[in-house]
């Protein structure tokens, strides 16, 4: 056979193995987020609060509801469309939410994949993101279901954005680094403009390696290619960000959705005590597992690399500008979304573990089937801990039956989730798109619209008033006695057990005299 018949055949048999395990990653992400995801078709409810939030803004949207001006959220408005396009095919079903986590499930991870495969083998890079999938599943914080945020949306611009990166940047033995092709930095920028219009805050992001690279540029003295550089960039998320932003100028809502989502959300993230957040957030027992088994897995990855003298100048500044960027976004009460911004790295660390595993074994037979049955005891280890989460009980309860009778007597109900978030249970049984654009309010010294919630009380615009019962006594006998002066009575009162944890609701209806 000849050279170049043997360099096709190698890249036939490369090309094939990636299609192999791209599939076996989408069939076990498929898996994970049937058991996980709060739009799966297995729940008979959406039991995560802020993901039925985002259904009501997407059906909302549907129903002809302009986004922050009749409904208030302050979530970036592509978290809002993106849902809007799922529901818009499967209506009154949430399959089609479902259907668009899974597609951005399958993106981040083949990237994933990909960005391992510019480095390593088929065995190896798919053995890495299994790894990477089951340590971002194994845990409280896991990407499949929202935890309040909108995770499987933002991973996968990050995911992109660090693929082209490695891919770009990334040269074998001898070849010397130029430049990023614009190219490349302008779909950069495109993923960028896309987590600047879900969550603001993540782009920080984007410092921990673009920002090295625009360093790196000026350091380099080539000051062209830097203007051009950054243009191009800030051109990618000027691509995505204008279109929105004109969008909202023609709905004549560009000055609610500023209010909205940057005003409101830069004063959210200071309302908590932000000394030392970092260090508290190291103990909170939410995160810690996760975190202390990223921190193991980046010791061992470095101390790999500095055995075999691979550690280089670079690498050392990526991981710290990482944990600046991390540190960053921990420094506010969002702190969990600095989760989101773990996956990328991880894979620093799962590429080393991987590697150190294919070391026990030998690997000349059975090369692809190894990687395969790890990940098969991997996945099915998460399923075991799912089955003891009672994420949603599998009959209806009293509480859920006392709704449903009370909203076939009052089909036009309206309903206000006081201070609290969308509590699920009544997603199957009352309205989904309000009248009053303030549905809910996170409950961290939100005053202004705090205000208006209780004004539209007062006017007793809503029929059905639910809110959670804090440990705060004289809250809580304020606020009943407000909604009974109101010409509100008690409904009913319970305690909501499931995968989240436990929490009191109390339901007030509107007298019907």
């Amino acid at each position: 056979m000849s050279f170049s018949g043997i360099m096709t055949a190698r890249k036939d048999d490369r090309i094939s193995k990636d299609r192999m395990y791209s599939s076996i990653l989408c069939v076990l992400l498929l898996f994970l987020s049937f058991l996980l995801s709060p739009y799966s078709p297995r729940f008979r409810y959406v039991y995560d609060m802020d993901a039925v939030c985002y259904r009501i803004m997407a059906r909302g949207l549907l129903a002809g509801k302009i986004p922050y001006l009749d409904l208030f959220d302050h979530k970036g408005p592509l978290v809002h469309y993106i849902f809007s396009l799922g529901y818009f095919f499967s209506r009154n079903a949430d399959w089609g939410a479902w259907i668009i986590v899974n597609i951005f499930n399958f993106i981040s991870f083949i990237f994933c994949y990909k960005t391992i495969r510019v480095f390593r083998n088929a065995e190896h890079s798919f053995l890495a993101t299994v790894l990477t999938i089951f340590i971002s599943t194994y845990s409280v914080n896991s990407i499949f279901f929202t935890m309040s945020k909108p995770d499987a949306l933002l991973l996968a611009p990050l995911m992109v954005s660090v693929y082209l990166f490695v891919k770009e940047t990334h040269r074998k033995k001898g070849e010397v680094f130029d430049h990023i092709s614009h190219r490349a930095l302008f779909v950069i920028g495109l993923m960028c403009g896309m987590v600047f219009m879900m969550k603001l805050n993540i782009c920080l992001f984007y410092l921990a390696f673009i920002g090295l690279y625009f360093l790196w540029l000026i350091i380099q003295k080539k000051p062209k290619e830097f203007f051009a550089s950054v243009g191009v960039f800030l051109g990618g998320i000027a691509a995505v960000c204008l279109p929105i932003v004109l969008s909202m100028v023609l709905l004549n809502n560009l000055k609610e959705f500023f209010n909205a989502y940057i005003v409101y959300n830069a004063r959210y993230s200071t309302t908590r005590d932000r000394f030392f957040y970092l260090s508290k957030v190291l103990i909170n027992k939410q995160v810690k597992n996760t975190l202390s088994v990223f921190l193991l897995l980046t010791l061992g990855a470095l101390l790999h690399d500095i055995k075999k003298r691979l550690l280089t100048a670079t690498k050392i500044l990526e991981l710290i500008l990482a944990f600046i960027v991390m540190a960053i976004l921990t420094y506010s009460y969002v702190f969990g979304y600095f989760y989101i911004v773990f996956v990328p790295f991880y894979l620093y660390g799962t590429d080393w573990l991987s590697g150190f595993v294919f070391s026990l074994f030998k690997r000349e037979k059975n090369s692809c089937l190894l990687p395969v049955v790890l990940s098969i005891i991997l996945i099915g280890l998460v399923g075991l801990q799912v089955a003891t989460t009672p994420f949603v009980p599998s009959e209806k309860s009293s509480v859920e039956t006392k709704i449903e009778e009370y909203a076939q007597k009052h089909p036009q109900a309206q309903v206000l989730f006081l201070r609290s978030l969308c509590e699920p249970i009544y997603s199957n049984y009352l309205p989904e798109v309000p009248d009053f654009r303030e549905f809910y309010t996170p409950p961290i010294k939100n005053t202004d619209l705090y205000e208006k919630q209780l004004s539209i009380v007062k006017a007793q615009k809503a029929t059905v008033v639910v809110w959670v019962i804090r440990d705060d006594q004289a809250y809580n006998d304020s606020l009943r006695s407000y909604l009974s002066d109101c010409g509100y009575h008690e409904y009913q009162t319970y305690e909501l057990d499931g995968g989240l944890g436990i929490s009191y609701f109390s339901m007030y209806v509107l007298d019907e005299s």
